[in-house]
């Protein structure tokens, strides 16, 4: 047939056509016909960033990425893409898992899309939030239907921002322009509704009543309740209480959204203590977030955004509830409970527990202090049911200050003081609780208070009482200084090298550490001082394991709160660094500015500056490292540092802050840091290349100041470990977690590296549990300074009833601390034996201690040895005595020093002479006496009293006439 020939034509051609656009396929795909060859424009690299992505070239999006910010984009740009496109394409770079290969562009494009997201987000923010624009449309409700419908769609993309201008303008408008202007509300997002709810507190019936009609139109009123910030039933219960029609319209809607019946609506009080207490129980739904919504407040004039941190935002809502309570009923104990349990933790949160309420919250401490005794006792006993222990604190210390156990009068006779047949006093049950508590800080508060209350309580809790003082005073030579004073870690590990490995660490992460090697130590560790902040056990500890050790722990009232780690036990062997003390001296020797920070047989740290060394041969050396010991892993860290100093500048230009301020406007990865007015440091990643439009920056800078000098520094380490892996069996980490799941305070992990991971494991615990926090060096000082003067005034009977003898040891080894001596001289003069003289004695001849110190020691002394002979004092002692008294040259202990040698029996004075010439002068000493006999000295003249001065001349009066 004719047609075969050109259809077998037509065939080819069509298969070459196919093969052709086949092979070209990957061309076409990176091509978009509608960009440029090269971007220009900020809307052409956001489009070439977005094509790329589609197509899977990731790393080139990171470049076009990269240069969309060297661009420096202004906000309208974003604002026009974010316009056309919405926020959610910028949210979509997150999504991106890989933008490369090379982990320094994998990280340097993820920030470059945090830094993208987070211009056009302020942009964004700013442009919604401009007063003229919201204004401009709030204006346009009240007008043409097409200009309202378009005006409460640009509103709704502002948000809550409207709400103050929207509620001016609602206050100043008639009544039917502002039910005009209130009826977007409800079109609008739950977002608004926290403004709404503030606004209540205008006090205008009208106003409230179209604010309740706003409510009720929403559609999503049962979605509302759901969520603490949103939720309208406490701000309509304290409506339900105020006069009709604002009242009777509040209770219909409560009525519609509770569905109780009409005859068995709940006390508007009630409600609102019990939105209280959830709040105070952190039952809110923002209590676990990591950050609170926004709040609004009525400041009389206008809402005010408030931007709260959780903590913050539960106390806020926390005490607006129990206020609005207070007001309905001022005597309510149930709404005083409340909001004292609130304003004392949050007050807790916000100081810390370092000082005592009254000098850290001193308004919180006023509240307490006048609250009625049977109310601060139920709220003790509630804060240790509940594990509110910040409360606790708080009440027990107030306690101790009133020393009253009962809603009486402070002062009661001695027939009222409630005591029990043998006339021990029956203590409030509250307080017990608090001294058995198993938070040190709350324990010692309450042996505090008890011993402050009038008669004596029971054996057990005088035993108790005493224990607590001995645990906190234990080792109390460190009280000397405070500064000296840092947080303790216990180790607990079987293993020698591994546990000290471990409280190397902890050393450099700023504990002092502890260690021992049998649970059976550790328990007996724990029970001997309340010095402890944490416990670090390697889960094969043995006698006894694990189950049995952290049950003792967790079931023991003297520290059974104390975080936790269980370590997962590794093989040290395989994390052991070879012998590399050769190739490190080849390295120090050769640059002198390197030096090591720390060499255990795991880890060596050097530091350098990076400027200051030859990086050439540094590369050598590392290279050499990493063919010599393959099982060695080598990591650098550097930062970089530009240091402008201004000293030299005698009159500070006007603009020379912006320049400086201006140099990182746009640079996100660099951080200022104002070292002193005249120092300003620029802080970024030294393992990257500085951001290029730097350094031009700073030399324009030089150039227009002369006198400012620029420096850069470097500080930079290299870590040392092994590469090799000691990761545990995952089966033994679940059967570990099996073991502490359900105790409070645990964290199950591998053994810290660094001090970076020893300090991160504790921020946890301490963001589950403030008390968790160690004690800062003032406030255990101050815990010392507390038990030994407590212990001071048992001792010596001020307090009645109580044995201080089980804390002798620790009584004796406070003299050892100037800060605590004062106090435990007068405790040791009262304890009995031989060891309590001696360190009396001991005192007294230290020359090396203060004046005042030895005085009272040797006033104690004295009345030791009246009361239990010289005895114990040793023929040297009596001989150091007897130097003092001969060559010591401040008066005050000479004397003093003489009173306890003439209370030495005569016979041991002569015993210890150094011979008999000396001894004969001592019998003779009132032979050698000579008095002064020169006349005394004429007191000096008094001075002449000043002359009085001249009266002065009363004026007459003038007679009154027309002038």
């Amino acid at each position: 047939m004719e047609t075969t020939p050109v259809f077998s034509r037509y065939l080819r051609h069509g298969l070459a056509v196919a093969f052709a656009i086949v092979f070209a396929s990957p061309l076409f795909a990176q091509y978009d016909p509608d960009l440029p060859k090269k971007p220009t424009t900020t809307a052409e690299f956001w489009r070439a960033v977005q094509f790329e992505i589609a197509v899977g070239k990731y790393d080139v999006a990171a470049q076009y990425l990269k240069g969309l910010l060297a661009l420096n984009p202004t906000d309208k740009d974003l604002l026009a893409i974010e316009e056309k496109e919405g926020m959610a394409v910028f949210l979509e770079l997150r999504t991106v898992a890989k933008w490369s290969d090379d982990p320094k562009a994998q990280l340097e494009a993820k920030q470059n899309a945090e830094t993208l997201i987070d211009k056009v987000s302020k942009a964004v923010v700013k442009f919604r939030s401009d007063p003229e624009r919201i204004q401009k449309y709030i204006g346009n409700l009240n007008a043409s239907p097409e200009e309202r419908e378009y005006a409460i769609a640009e509103l709704k993309k502002s948000g809550a921002a409207i709400m103050p201008h929207l509620l001016a303008a609602a206050i100043r408008s008639d009544p039917n322009d502002r039910s005009n202007l209130l009826s977007v509300i409800p079109l609008m997002d739950a977002d608004v509704v926290p403004a709404l709810l503030a606004a209540f507190d205008i006090d205008n019936g009208a106003l409230r009543m179209d604010f309740i009609e706003v409510l009720a139109r929403r559609s999503d009123i049962i979605k509302l309740m759901g969520r603490t910030e949103t939720d309208p039933r406490p701000t309509l219960w304290y409506m339900a209480t105020q006069p009709d029609p604002v009242g009777q319209k509040a209770r219909t809607m409560l009525q519609m959204l509770e569905r109780f019946p009409k005859e068995k609506q709940p006390r508007p009080i009630d409600e609102l203590i019990k939105a209280a207490e959830a709040i105070y129980q952190h039952k809110t739904t923002f209590s676990n977030a990591p950050e609170a919504p926004l709040l609004w407040q009525w400041d009389g004039k206008v809402l005010v955004p408030l931007k709260l941190t959780v903590s913050q935002a539960e106390e806020y809502l926390g005490l607006r509830y129990a206020r609005w309570a207070l007001f309905i009923d001022p005597r309510s104990e149930s709404a005083q409970i409340a909001f004292l349990n609130i304003a004392t933790e949050k007050a807790f949160e916000r100081a810390g527990t370092e000082q005592p309420l009254i000098k850290s919250s001193p308004a919180v401490h006023d509240l307490l202090a006048l609250a009625r005794s049977t109310a601060l006792y139920k709220m003790l006993d509630r804060a240790m049911a509940e594990n509110h222990l910040l409360v606790a604190l708080g009440v027990t210390q107030i306690l101790g200050e009133r020393a009253q156990i009962s809603s009486g009068p402070a002062a009661l006779p001695e027939s009222a003081t409630p005591r029990m047949e043998n006339g021990i006093r029956a203590l409030p049950e509250p307080l017990i609780k608090a001294l058995n508590s198993k938070d040190r800080r709350v324990s010692l508060a309450a042996a505090d208070a008890l011993i402050r209350l009038p008669g004596p309580p029971s054996l057990p809790v005088r035993a108790r009482v005493v224990e607590v003082f001995r645990a906190a005073l234990a080792n109390p030579a460190t009280a000397e200084k405070a500064a000296g004073i840092r947080p303790k870690a216990l180790v607990a590990d079987a293993d020698f090298i591994r546990a000290d490995l471990l409280a190397q660490t902890l050393r450099q992460a700023g504990f002092d550490s502890v260690v021992t090697h049998t649970g059976r130590d550790t328990l007996r560790r724990l029970t001997q001082a309340t010095d402890i902040d944490v416990v670090w056990i390697d889960h094969e500890l043995p006698y006894p394991q694990l189950p049995h050790l952290i049950t003792e722990i967790r079931s023991d009232y003297r520290f059974g709160r104390l975080p936790v780690y269980i370590t997962l036990a590794q093989d040290v062997t395989k994390a052991k660094l070879p012998e590399l003390d050769v190739h490190l001296e080849r390295l120090l020797s050769k640059q002198p500015n390197m030096k090591v920070d720390e060499k255990t047989i795991v880890r060596i740290v050097i530091s350098y500056d990076g400027f200051a060394i030859d990086q050439a041969q540094l590369a050598d050396w590392l290279k050499m490292m990493h063919q010599d010991f393959p099982t060695v892993r080598i990591s650098q860290e550097a930062t970089l540092l530009v240091k402008l100093a201004l000293e030299k500048i005698k009159e500070e230009p006007p603009d020379l802050r912006v320049r400086i301020k201006d140099i990182t406007i746009d640079l996100p990865d660099v951080t200022v840091r104002q070292e002193s007015p005249t120092r300003i440091t620029f802080v970024m990643d030294g393992t990257k290349p500085p951001p290029a439009a730097l350094d031009p920056r700073l030399q324009r800078l030089q150039e227009d100041f002369k006198s400012i000098g620029i420096t850069r520094e470097l500080p930079s380490r290299l870590i040392i470990t092994s590469a090799l892996s000691t990761a545990v069996s995952p089966d033994a980490e679940w059967h570990v977690k099996r073991i502490v799941q359900g105790f409070p305070n645990v964290q199950v992990g591998l053994r810290p590296l660094s001090p970076e991971n020893v300090l991160e494991g504790m921020n946890k615990f301490v963001a589950v549990d403030p008390m968790a926090k160690p004690l800062s060096p003032t406030e255990r000082k101050d815990q010392q300074l507390l038990a030994i003067e407590d212990l001071r005034r048992l001792a010596i009977g001020q307090v009645p009833g109580y044995d201080v003898r089980p804390a002798a040891n620790e009584i004796r080894a406070a003299l050892r601390s100037d800060d605590l001596a004062l106090a435990a001289i007068e405790a040791v003069g009262q304890l009995p034996g031989k060891d309590a003289q001696q360190d009396l004695a001991n005192l007294v001849l230290d020359t090396a201690r203060p004046a005042n110190l030895r005085i009272k020691a040797a006033e104690q002394l004295v009345r030791h040895i009246q009361v239990h002979t010289s005895a114990p004092l040793t023929d040297a002692q009596i001989q150091g005595l007897l130097r003092v008294n001969f060559d010591e040259k401040d008066a005050g202990v000479k004397s003093a020093v003489a009173v306890v040698v003439g209370a030495i029996p005569r016979e041991r004075i002569l015993k210890n002479l150094p011979d008999e010439a000396t001894r004969q002068e001592w019998t003779r000493r009132l032979l050698n006496y000579k008095p002064n006999l020169a006349p005394p000295a004429a007191a000096p003249a008094p001075a002449a009293p000043a002359p009085a001065p001249p009266p002065k001349e009363e004026k007459k009066d003038e007679p009154k006439g027309d002038k």
